[in-house]
């Protein structure tokens, strides 16, 4: 079934259930129809095992198999219909998400390595099945992919590392389920840690979305605007502009 057996199946489908929702939750904050959620939902869970899939030459699991694409579609379902409802469940579905990275990384290189592939490539095959879908997404949404964004390098190393020592494992002949679920439980917590830095939130904060911009709040001053309303509509109004220093010493305002 999987490189971990029977309780990584079901850690696996779990994080592409968050995956796929988190994804999804991108999508609906761009004020995308429910299709495109729909979709882009399963793009993101999906995508990168069916790019491993294909470089490869295997079947795609997204093709011959009900469980993955049944749990995606779903998650991308529920953003639509609940959406607004899921920041109350943030935090459990980036736990979720972090543990399924591990687990579909460690598998993904079990499958590469499984068909024939070199260790290297089966290595770089398991973080694409990770990061695969994400970019294709983000590239398809007009979004520069997260995993190559300024001061977002870490993730991918750690995707790297645990796919590096997947590959190790099983040339040695030691990745059996109890070991895969420790090295993706590793991962997981290596990359949850890497998050909280990256956003600068102590432990147990919910993380600020990096994701999204997010402009001035309805009926909040812009910082360094003076809040005077105009008396006229022939005075030039102040309000809505940001003062950006020049760099030659503006003098103080009063």
């Amino acid at each position: 079934m999987t490189a971990y057996g029977v309780a990584g199946h079901v850690l696996e489908l779990g994080g592409v259930f968050a995956i796929a929702a988190l994804g999804a939750d991108l999508c609906r904050r761009r004020e995308l129809n429910g299709l495109a959620v729909t979709l882009f939902a399963m793009v993101s869970a999906l995508g990168g095992g069916l790019v491993r899939d294909l470089v490869i030459g295997a079947p795609p699991v997204a093709f011959h198999s009900v469980g993955d694409p049944a749990v995606a579609l779903a998650a991308g379902l529920t953003v639509v219909v609940l959406g607004r409802h899921l920041p109350r469940v943030l935090v459990p579905l980036q736990l979720v998400e972090a543990v399924g990275l591990g687990v579909l990384c460690v598998n993904g290189t079990a499958r590469a390595l499984a068909a024939g592939q070199a260790p290297v490539a089966a290595a770089a095959l398991g973080v694409v099945t990770v990061v695969g879908g994400g970019i294709v997404r983000d590239s398809l949404t007009g979004r520069v992919p997260g995993v190559f964004r300024r001061g977002r390098e870490t993730r991918p190393l750690l995707l790297v590392l645990t796919a590096v020592t997947a590959v190790v494992l099983l040339r040695l002949g030691r990745l059996d389920p109890a070991v895969g679920l420790v090295v993706a439980a590793c991962a997981a917590t290596m990359l949850l840690m890497c998050e909280r830095v990256a956003a600068g939130a102590p432990p147990g904060a919910e993380p600020v979305s990096t994701s999204v911009a997010v402009g001035p709040l309805p009926g909040r001053t812009l910082v360094g605007a003076p809040a005077r309303p105009c008396r006229s509509t022939a005075e030039a109004c102040n309000n809505d502009r940001v003062r950006v220093p020049s760099g030659r010493g503006d003098p103080p305002t009063r």
